[in-house]
């Protein structure tokens, strides 16, 4: 089985930052995408402020591992995402692939459908690209 570690090369990388790219272009409502590890390493980002994206990947593995406690309390499985949700605006955090994750912020009104559907078509389109 290949891991996204291995598959991270600098084309595959490029291709990624064009999906994310694309997927905001189609979806203006999502305002930014990044894939962290769950070290809170950044792998990519749709923003260029290498700072913010360092942050918002430690934030997004922080709260990952604070999910993962309570699944472990609860006895809870296979974690799917995270919904933050204020009154204009949200965030999403949903696997890419094991110990990888993809943050998503979002401006409302957008439905969580199409949302869910959008950053669901894009993971997809990244694991096909590497082959996972």
């Amino acid at each position: 089985m290949l891991f996204l570690n291995q598959a991270l090369t600098s084309e595959n990388l490029k291709k990624i930052i064009g999906f994310i790219n694309f997927t905001i272009k189609q979806n203006p409502k999502i305002i930014t995408i990044a894939i962290c590890d769950d070290e809170g390493l950044p792998i990519v980002a749709s923003i260029n402020d290498p700072e913010k994206t360092v942050l918002l990947s430690a934030i997004t593995a922080a709260i990952k591992s604070v999910a993962s406690q309570y699944a472990r309390y609860f006895t809870m499985t296979e974690f799917d995402r995270i919904i933050i949700d204020y009154k204009d605006s949200g965030i999403l955090i949903k696997e890419v692939a094991p110990g990888y994750y993809l943050f998503a912020y979002f401006k409302k009104p957008l439905p969580l459908g199409l949302l869910l559907r959008d950053v669901t078509h894009l993971i997809t389109k990244i694991r096909v690209a590497i082959g996972l």
